[in-house]
């Protein structure tokens, strides 16, 4: 594995030596000018694709994303913090978005969540543009750094949050809360308030909420980035075992590389 094309990306040299369980055939071997010129704004992400050992430039990859975004560009009116950015993330897959801070991997994910708009470029969502996606049946799942609980409302009630936004009656809500609940580990807690669980089980609460309208698309921005190492190595587990059974598409923000490369099927460099 040549070390040199890795430091150019700004990742440590040792990670394939923390992960041995990488196949050989996994390497960087592609890092194109415009990379190796980090952390200037990048003309495209930059992946890493675990499944298949392979390195390629993101507007090489292949059709029928999930996720799709060409020649994506945005700015606080000022620099630009995405400047022509274009990726594919494919349905059913774990992908996640590395790089320093202020590179602009949180803003990418807002403006696929179409929280933001971007200056220039095409962004889809299942074929549709986020503000379609967002309107049939929640096509986007988002999880932020922090849980963002309702303290006044149960576990429950957080949970089925969306479902009563959207009309849902309370008895039908409070058994799908329930079973939503069980798919994280919550059983039993639902009627205890956000002051009376742990960090970790807020952030399960958070992530059942965001599952409560079987999203096809769940965007993670960090979501256990203020969690002891132990029970956040326990949730990235748990997060991936959800992930395998529930079968959405996953863009998770990270700055640990160990994290990237356990979870992920396909790493994007920033």
């Amino acid at each position: 594995m040549d070390a040199s094309p890795i430091r150019q990306a700004g990742l440590p040299t040792g990670v394939h030596r923390c992960h041995p369980w990488l196949p050989g055939s996994f390497f960087v071997s592609e890092l194109s000018t415009q990379i190796s010129a980090f952390p200037a704004p990048l003309p495209g992400a930059f992946a890493i694709d675990k499944r298949a050992g392979r390195s390629q430039c993101a507007q090489r990859m292949s059709a029928g994303a999930a996720v799709q975004l060409r020649g994506v560009s945005f700015s606080y009116d000022g620099p630009r913090v995405l400047e022509e950015v274009s990726l594919d993330a494919a349905p059913g897959r774990f992908h996640t978005l590395i790089g320093p801070s202020g590179c602009g991997k949180s803003t990418l994910l807002r403006v696929v969540a179409g929280l933001l708009q971007p200056d220039s470029g095409t962004v889809l969502v299942a074929g549709q543009p986020p503000v379609h996606a967002k309107g049939r049946q929640a096509d986007i799942g988002f999880m932020f750094q922090e849980p963002t609980l309702m303290p006044w409302l149960t576990a429950c009630d957080n949970i089925a949050l969306p479902l009563r936004l959207r009309g849902m009656d309370r008895a039908e809500r409070t058994v799908a809360a329930a079973s939503l609940a069980g798919r994280v580990g919550l059983a039993g807690f639902l009627d205890y308030h956000p002051r009376q669980l742990s960090g970790g089980m807020r952030m399960r609460v958070s992530l059942a909420r965001a599952l409560a309208l079987s999203p096809r698309v769940m965007l993670l921005d960090e979501p256990f980035a203020g969690l002891d190492a132990i029970r956040r190595d326990a949730l990235n587990e748990e997060l991936l075992d959800v992930q395998q059974r529930e079968g959405w598409t996953c863009l998770l923000v990270t700055h640990s590389v160990p994290e990237a490369v356990f979870l992920s099927e396909k790493v994007y460099v920033m």
